[in-house]
């Protein structure tokens, strides 16, 4: 859900896998179309256990390393505790240590989108490059030469994790069971944003104006200190809850979890358009050091954000009679959530004051949605089962809506199985969904050859388009539909061999989600 941790700190250490194929979003949501894959936390384990693991790139870079240990014993009333704990940490890699993080695409038979840096005429044809590019022959590969903006953002962020994990069960008679859990995880992550592309104008007044070409109307120069960089620390909470017994024929479980998410953020380098604009003047395109020039129009930006989610959930199921198949089950549930998100923006965040950055409104958000779910589990004959569920979800804002979804699955013999399944899905967007990630910087800019898919565009010359593009709010998001239709076999002759083929159709219609752009 919304603020669920990182899954491998969990089920790393203290559980494991269960996928289940095909579509099944009438029972586990709108985000298990093709299937799910279940984590079973291990339950009444005693012993211990300590890991470690590393790992590094073919090229002795992007190490990761994980240490984790767990703890499982009996308690002096009979009941089981569990505690686990682990510790992540994977090394930031550059844009700039692979060649193929480029947006130079001549190797490929494509463009060259790399932005020439240096003096252009108000028409915006180049005139001539800078100095420093002049010095190195010009060379397109040089930072003084071509604006590459995937060179200087990160690839792969820096990351520390560390999560402390418990888990206790405690029978309370013979059909009853009360269970708590606990997690917190801390995550520290620093990553490098692109660095922008100064645009100088060249004024008579500005000191290198006398050394320009003639018809020189600005200058494009980088400096790569100016990247943003970004270091965001969150910890997340969970805790659970419940009680899970039997009552005459019904198996029953009950539970109710709070989560919640808190996200600060340190942003340095981030540029003030009104110290731009003062300083642009004073920028120096002859090769001399602009460092003083550059911090004076630099700041630091400390957004923060919160996000939390309380959920209760109950489930039933009971053996109803026996069909010629086997026992006939049936399973129902209900759930109820309610989220909270809270943002607070740097304030050189709001009203455009940010160079080349889009506004980031502070808000406080709540939002509450709600499922029915019922199952039945079939078996028409002993070699074939059919799978009946439906799922009715509200959520605020948008229209109740019911899916459907059937299954069957036929084993001819031991080692050969045949399944199939259809169903229909709905995803409404969520809080998380709406609203961009706190601390993001939001847009981007990148200058792209002009082509007819970009037009009308904002030249930044005859050649090239300037594109702004990123992650930003909306929070008018439609539902999101979908149909599944899924078929596979799986046929395992021995204990030692197992081969599966299985095929999806899913439609989505109104899909949303963060573009990779």
């Amino acid at each position: 859900r919304d603020c669920a941790p990182d899954q491998n700190d969990k089920e790393g250490d203290v559980g494991g896998r269960l996928l289940l194929r095909g579509g099944a979003s009438a029972i586990y949501g709108a985000d298990a179309m093709a299937g799910t894959i279940n984590i079973i936390l291990k339950k009444d384990y005693t012993g211990s256990e300590i890991s470690f693991r590393t790992g590094v790139s073919q090229r002795g870079d992007a190490r990761s390393r994980q240490a984790s240990t767990m703890l499982g014993t009996q308690t002096r009333s009979g009941g089981n505790l569990l505690l686990a704990a682990s510790i992540t940490s994977q090394d930031e890699l550059a844009g700039e240590q692979r060649d193929w993080h480029t947006i130079d695409g001549t190797r490929f038979g494509l463009q060259d989108e790399r932005l020439p840096l240096g003096f252009f005429d108000s028409y915006g044809e180049s005139l001539l490059a800078l100095p420093q590019c002049r010095a190195l022959g010009e060379n397109p590969a040089s930072q003084y030469c071509r604006y590459d903006s995937e060179r200087y953002r990160t690839l792969q962020p820096g990351l520390l994790n560390k999560s402390l994990y418990m888990r206790w069960d405690q029978a309370l008679g013979s059909s009853l069971t009360l269970y708590f859990s606990g997690l917190r995880t801390q995550s520290d992550q620093t990553l490098q944003h692109r660095s922008p592309v100064i645009y100088v104008p060249m004024t008579p007044s500005h000191p290198d104006y006398a050394n320009a070409p003639a018809g020189t109307d600005y200058v494009l120069f980088l400096d790569r200190s100016a990247g943003p960089r970004n270091h965001s620390a969150s910890t997340t909470d969970e805790i659970s809850i419940g009680l899970e017994g039997r009552t005459r024929e019904w198996s029953w479980n009950i539970a109710l979890s709070h989560s919640d998410s808190r996200v600060h953020s340190t942003i340095d380098n981030a540029l003030v358009l009104a110290k731009v604009l003062e300083n642009l003047s004073r920028v120096r395109v002859d090769g001399s050091d602009n460092t003083d020039v550059m911090n004076a129009m630099r700041s630091i930006i400390r957004p923060a954000g919160y996000n939390s989610i309380d959920t209760l959930e109950a489930t039933s199921n009971r053996r109803l009679f026996d069909a010629p198949g086997g026992p006939v089950r049936f399973e129902m549930g209900v759930a109820l959530h309610f989220s909270h998100r809270r943002n607070a923006p740097d304030p050189l965040q709001l009203g455009g004051r940010l160079y080349l950055g889009s506004d980031t409104q502070p808000y406080n958000l709540n939002s509450r949605d709600s499922a029915v779910f019922a199952e039945l589990d079939l078996p028409l004959h002993r070699t074939l089962q059919a799978d009946l569920a439906i799922r009715l979800d509200h959520h605020d804002g948008f229209q109740t809506n019911t899916s459907p979804r059937i299954g069957m699955r036929w084993t001819p013999n031991p080692s050969l199985l045949v399944r199939a399944s259809l169903g229909q899905g709905y995803r409404a967007p969520g809080l998380n969904d709406q609203r961009a990630p706190f601390a993001d910087l939001n847009n981007s800019i990148v200058f792209m050859h002009v082509s007819p898919e970009l037009l009308p565009c904002i030249r930044a010359s005859s050649r090239y388009c300037r594109v702004e593009y990123g992650v930003a709010d909306n929070p008018h998001l439609r539902a999101e539909y979908s149909r599944s239709l899924t078929m596979g076999m799986v046929w395992a002759p021995t204990n030692a061999l197992h081969m599966s083929l299985d095929g999806y159709r899913i439609l989505r219609t109104d899909e949303f989600g963060v573009a990779d752009a």
